[in-house]
């Protein structure tokens, strides 16, 4: 995997690209998303990411990047990174992911349909951003099969003016906060009785947070009670 050469008492080798180790004895995995990472760096102007030395953020160990034992990328944490922007579409490609935030940023737009592609993700912070328009069917991310993981996805503090997940789709979520957004929860395809089930995820509660006018308000409240005395 290289080239080595004797001295005095020692050698030194040179390793060939994608070898590494004393004796160029290591093949290092490729990193399949390592280009995509340097695209997103350069769109948001991430200096942590720019300012590295190689373009191997498994073994470099890249702010705000954790990856697996496999040199799989499982988590990005970009919270309160200062980004301005839209979502770019190549975060989209990293279907190892299981954690994602761009918690508390400038970013704004909608969301893209396009978290279906991240298949194994069950953590997402959105939230404190300023994200508009419908909240895609996308973001029904899958229960774990893996019990001892919570599944978590936070919108709050955008300006999501309305959803597209089936109240089902709630089922799959240990935690989720909606609140102080733009929703209109009670549509006709979502009522009262709907909303019954997503208390116990702080759906139900936190959707009296946003603008819902009518008498619909005084029959939240009296479920919100009688769900508070149930889990109580």
């Amino acid at each position: 995997g290289g080239t080595c050469t004797d001295g005095i008492n020692e050698y030194s080798c040179t390793c060939a690209s994608g070898f590494n180790g004393d004796n160029c004895e290591l093949s290092l995995p490729p990193h399949v998303h390592a280009n995509d990472l340097y695209e997103i760096a350069l769109y948001y102007n991430i200096r942590e990411w720019l300012d590295m030395d190689s373009n191997l953020p498994c073994f470099d160990n890249w702010e705000g990047i954790l990856c697996s034992p496999e040199r799989e990328i499982r988590e990005i944490d970009l919270g309160n990174a200062q980004l301005n922007g839209t979502i770019h579409p190549l975060f989209f490609n990293i279907s190892t992911l299981r954690y994602f935030s761009l918690s508390g940023n400038n970013l704004s737009g909608e969301v893209p349909n396009y978290f279906g592609n991240l298949t194994n993700l069950h953590v997402l912070y959105l939230d404190y951003n300023q994200f508009n328009g419908t909240v895609p069917s996308s973001l029904a991310i899958s229960k774990p099969t893996d019990e001892t993981v919570n599944c978590v996805i936070r919108l709050n503090n955008n300006n999501f003016t309305d959803f597209d997940l089936d109240i089902e789709d709630f089922e799959q979520f240990d935690s989720c906060l909606f609140d102080n957004n733009d929703f209109d929860c009670f549509s006709e395809e979502y009522n009262v009785t709907s909303f019954k089930k997503c208390f116990l995820f702080d759906t139900f509660e936190i959707c009296t947070q946003n603008s819902i006018t009518g008498d619909t308000i005084n029959e939240i409240n009296e479920l919100i009670e009688e769900n508070k005395k149930d889990i109580t």
